[in-house]
């Protein structure tokens, strides 16, 4: 029996970009096996969650395929729903943390590929591209931490 997906979550997201794609691509994209893709795309395994890293590559890819990004489509919507609780600045600095890490791990995987530039020698480019995502990464990070610091008394509330 297949189970009931509610819409706009992650699981939904991902099973639209499996039907843009197909699994095998899905697969192809993460580097992971068709059934770990499955197990991302199921709600009720808690111990598969999909990384940031393919969040971003599923979602590239898919709006070369397709023109649309179903996975960042569900986590804007899901943020719109928490904005007014605990403000809008700390969750655009998450949002964009989160996909500086996911650039960055990209960098790091595509500079440690042998089949890259330098072979298994990192090259200078790629080392510059490296120090560069860990600035930007940085930087998300720095602007969160002061957002929060000045949001204290919002979360206070929230919590």
């Amino acid at each position: 029996m297949t189970k009931v997906r509610p819409p706009k979550t992650i699981e939904a997201a991902l099973w639209r970009a499996k039907d843009n794609l197909g699994l095998e691509a899905l697969a192809d994209i993460c580097g992971k096996s068709e059934s770990m893709i499955t197990k991302y795309m199921d709600r009720d395994c808690e111990l598969h969650h999909l990384p940031a890293k393919y969040i971003v590559a599923i979602d590239q890819a898919c709006k070369e395929e397709t023109g649309e990004t179903p996975i960042a489509s569900v986590i804007n919507g899901k943020l719109e729903g928490v904005r007014g609780k605990i403000g809008t600045c700390i969750m655009d600095d998450l949002t964009c943390a989160t996909i500086a890490f996911g650039k960055l791990a990209e960098t790091v995987r595509a500079a440690k590929a042998p089949t890259g530039p330098g072979g298994q020698r990192v090259t200078n480019r790629e080392l510059q591209a490296l120090e560069e995502g860990i600035s930007v990464l940085k930087r998300k990070l720095e602007g969160m931490e002061a957002t929060a610091q000045g949001q204290a008394v919002s979360f206070k509330a929230v919590s």
